[in-house]
């Protein structure tokens, strides 16, 4: 009995029971775990520089890792100086927490395969029990049963949905559905992304999800348990149709009902105003299932298509019906207070719907009202181009000439480098850093744009990134809290939701992300008590469920979570991380070092290197490669001795595990020229030829100018700065370090030399 309170429960929360829920919080790490094969960093706030840490055992407190902390740094957003605990390098399953002299120990965690299985099953869970029409039944919904609410089949038309066909007050059914977040209403924009979403992670994923039981009503029949529950929506999606192909923007009360059960709240409900904003989202949204329920039910399918075609009709015959709550049918009305999800800007709806569309008939004539070199960011709402080119990476086979894959991939790539970069350089290793309502939909969404360039690359600075979204999610983040209901040792307790808040069971319902911190408090803080966070955006939450834009849930903040950790799960299921890691290091070469005999190259630590580097050279454009060198596993460098001047090299690199070798990394450098200035008319003398800011070149003859260019031969400067008779200075402090030519011009001929500025 209680299955999912058993399982889920005995790996996380009574693992923080055996070591004690006292973590100290200024450590701040993944309070469910990691991968035994990918990156593990825990914030360490106000720790120093050097100072060493161990990863202990939970079971015996033995030390199972040592290490010191790095990468000093100090985070604006939360007023924090911080420095990084990095064991990468523990690989072995386990229960463990951190420990640091002078500041104390961690919440505990575990390290092990599968160690998002529970949270991805959660997540997933959540939307099970925020059905509508619907009672949860013990035996799938634990101590969160409850009555059925909203049975939907008496919704009325407002005045602002009235058509000749149905005028205001017609009656019409819609049950089903999700509720949309904290309250009891169901909104077409909002459903669209989230089923979106979750397709789009079966179509990265299928065979993961294939086999996936998430312990619903319907799990026993022969659907995939993510296809029937995002099903559940789409029926309710369906029945939001007008006869003409419009779409009712939502379906709520009037206003917001108070704190109750869902069986308890009987107030009139309305569908409101035909938008271009709905009927796009639902034309994707269906477009996307058609293709993606076809192997399952073709009849299903052709109806959802139809619809999704209907819709789209309509959007191009009504581009800008756009829903304004307090302008509905360009009057004020007073009397609607619930979710708005007014949307003033269509063109990325129209881009979104119109490659669903394309993908699910491979008719290019859907293309004629797609901008692909529309702006491209992270999804969101009212954001949501970036999910017609998800779709396009997820399905390259149905692409038709008219579209080119290699060019979504590097409009996705260069999105992805952004964020990739602004973690990099973050004090808490993430990307993360923009707080306002629901900020934590941001972070998710950043994480899916990041496994999806992962995905498409293997490239594990991608992976390491997204990996760092569902850290911060679980607890490495400036609250210290996992936002992750019924998860992690300091986990949110007081969502802003109505069943939890009204069902009187101390737990909130679990499996919800909540919103997140909200540096904008100020602006709702008359709802209840609030506290001031001043200028620390990161850290403005506070875990009381009238903080709603902190604590509220909704179906898109969960969705790119359960992508996320799904995603994680299903890589890690077929092994891909340490193909990753062991692919990753062997290409990542940081720098050359060059000169007239010596070429030294320089790659970073790998501790996935089980056995040893291989350095390959050939020279001088010569094909054939010989075998210079063979390195131990630990070696992160190799200087190459007694070579030629001024000739070019060819370098290969590659990483031998106990059972795998990798690809070859290859790079190319040149060894300086010695003497190149020395002309048989003139004497003429460069030095020194390494640098850290000016060079002198010696002579009988004055040169005209002098000419930097970049090896490329790019021009960077022109000078000509004699200091004596003999003596010209030549001025490089501007330049960045590397490699360089140093022209000297003379009357009938240059002369050239390659220089280091370090």
């Amino acid at each position: 009995m209680h299955k999912f309170r058993l399982y889920f429960f005995i790996s996380v929360t009574l693992l923080a029971a055996a070591h004690g829920q006292n973590g100290t919080e200024a450590i701040r790490l993944n309070q469910i775990g990691y991968y035994p094969n990918t990156e593990k960093l825990a914030v360490v706030v106000e720790g120093k520089l050097g100072t060493g840490f161990n990863v202990r055992n939970v079971s015996d407190q033995e030390s199972a890792f040592s290490g010191e902390l790095t990468d000093y740094g100090y985070w604006e957003s939360s007023g924090e100086s911080v420095t990084i605990a990095d064991f990468s390098s523990l690989t072995t399953p386990g229960e463990y927490f951190l420990d640091i002299p002078d500041i104390g120990k961690s919440y505990p965690f575990v390290i092990n395969d599968h160690v998002l299985n529970g949270a991805t099953k959660a997540a997933f869970r959540a939307y099970y029990f925020n059905r509508a029409s619907m009672a949860i039944d013990p035996g799938f919904g634990d101590h969160w049963h409850r009555a059925a609410g909203h049975p939907d089949d008496h919704v009325l038309v407002h005045s602002s949905a009235a058509s000749s066909a149905r005028p205001e007050g017609t009656s019409i059914s819609s049950p089903g559905g999700w509720y949309d977040a904290g309250d009891f209403g169901k909104y077409i924009v909002n459903g669209g992304i989230s089923v979106h979403t979750l397709l789009a992670a079966y179509e990265a994923f299928p065979q993961y999800y294939d086999q996936l039981q998430l312990r619903i009503p319907e799990s026993s029949n022969n659907l995939p348990d993510l296809l029937d529950e995002v099903r559940y929506e789409l029926d309710w999606m369906l029945t939001m149709q007008d006869e003409d192909g419009g779409v009712y923007h939502k379906l709520t009360t009037l206003n917001f009902v108070g704190e109750v059960m869902p069986a308890t709240s009987n107030a009139q409900r309305y569908v409101y105003y035909k938008s271009t904003a709905a009927a796009l989202n639902f034309a994707a949204a269906l477009a996307q299932g058609a293709r993606i329920y076809e192997p399952f039910d073709s009849t299903y399918a052709t109806q959802l298509l139809a619809a999704a075609k209907k819709a789209w009709t309509w959007a191009l015959n009504h581009p800008d019906r756009i829903y304004d709550q307090n302008k509905v049918n360009q009057q004020y009305d007073p009397d609607v207070y619930t979710g708005a999800y007014g949307d003033g800007n269509v063109a990325d709806e129209f881009n979104w719907a119109g490659i669903e569309l394309y993908l699910t008939t491979q008719n290019d004539t859907y293309l004629e009202s797609v901008d692909f070199n529309h702006w491209l960011g992270a999804p969101s709402w009212p954001g949501t181009h970036f999910l017609g080119l998800a779709s396009i990476l997820n399905n390259p086979d149905r692409l038709t000439d008219a579209v080119s894959f290699s060019s979504i991939k590097d409009k996705v790539l260069a999105l992805a480098n952004d964020l990739e970069k602004r973690r990099a350089n973050a004090p808490y290793k993430i990307s993360h850093d923009s707080f306002y309502w629901g900020s934590n939909s941001n972070a998710g969404n950043d994480g899916m744009v990041l496994l999806y360039a992962y995905l498409h690359t293997k490239e594990s600075k991608y992976l390491n990134a997204a990996i760092s979204i569902v850290d911060y999610l679980l607890g490495r983040n400036a609250t210290g809290y996992s936002f992750l209901t019924g998860v992690g040792s300091k986990r949110v307790m007081n969502i802003h939701h109505r069943q939890s808040m009204a069902d009187n069971i101390s737990d909130p319902v679990p499996g919800f992300i909540a919103g997140g911190p909200d540096g904008q408090w100020s602006n709702y803080s008359g709802y209840c008590t609030g506290t001031d966070f001043g200028n620390l955006p990161a850290k403005a939450f506070l875990d009381i469920d009238c903080a709603y834009s902190m604590t509220e849930v909704t179906i898109n903040w969960n969705a790119p979570f359960v992508f996320l950790a799904g995603g994680l799960e299903a890589m890690a299921s077929e092994s891909d991380f340490t193909a990753a890691n062991k692919l990753a290091i062997p290409t990542l070469l940081e720098s050359t070092t060059v000169t007239d005999t010596e070429i030294s190259l320089i790659w970073k630590d790998n501790a996935f290197v089980e056995e040893y580097y291989i350095i390959e050279r050939s020279s001088g454009g010569n094909s054939a490669f010989e075998e210079v060198a063979k390195l131990a596993a630990n070696t992160t460098s190799y200087t190459d001795e007694g070579l030629l001047p001024g000739t070019n090299y060819t370098y290969r690199v590659k990483a031998s595990y106990k059972d795998w070798e990798s690809d070859y990394a290859t790079i190319e450098a040149t060894t300086l020229e010695v003497g190149a200035l020395l002309h048989a008319n003139s004497y003429s003398k460069l030095f020194p030829t390494k640098t850290t800011g000016e060079l002198f070149l010696k002579h009988d003859q004055t040169p005209q100018r002098i000419i930097i260019r970049s090896l490329s031969g790019t021009v960077l400067s022109v000078q000509s700065v004699s200091i004596a008779p003999n003596l010209t200075r030549i001025n490089v402090h501007n330049l960045a370090d590397g490699v360089y030519l140093i022209q000297a011009e003379y009357p009938g001929y240059t002369e050239t030399q390659r220089i280091i500025k370090l």
